[in-house]
């Protein structure tokens, strides 16, 4: 029984892809080279993603160390000053990643940044308000 006929007896088997025998063999190395460079193109895309992620987390990572060196080294008169400065630094550096995600154009990540910040804000006015009203509060406003 030769292949033919046995393809005849399975259903669909006339859509079955064989070589074609009359490419060449620089037809064939051009499929070939086609497909490896499709493979590795898509390996570069996948790499570079990959590289500027880390990048990225390697800026955020030393823009701490630098922030951390920052507020180490300064020296406060006094302790609401000190707690000031370091709520301030929160709230620059949640500003700062919605600014790199709306760059990015991640727009729902900036806008959950934004948000903290906005209630970083309240919860610190809120604070203020109650402390403005009481003997000592602004103890209160520094510990919480």
């Amino acid at each position: 029984m030769s292949v033919e006929d046995q393809d005849q007896g399975v259903a669909g088997a006339s859509s079955i892809n064989r070589p074609n025998p009359a490419l060449s063999a620089k037809q064939v190395a051009e499929i070939v080279k086609a497909g490896v460079s499709e493979a590795l193109g898509s390996f570069q895309v996948n790499f570079d993603k990959a590289i500027n992620a880390q990048k990225k987390e390697s800026e955020k990572a030393l823009l701490q160390v630098e922030s951390l060196k920052k507020s180490a080294g300064l020296q406060f008169r006094f302790k609401g000053n000190k707690a000031q400065f370091e709520f301030n630094e929160s709230l620059l550096k949640l500003v700062g990643e919605a600014q790199e995600n709306i760059v990015e154009g991640s727009l729902t990540t900036a806008s959950e940044s934004v948000n903290s910040v906005f209630n970083e804000l309240t919860k610190r006015n809120k604070l203020v308000r109650i402390a403005d009203k009481s003997e000592g509060g602004e103890f209160f406003i520094f510990r919480s």
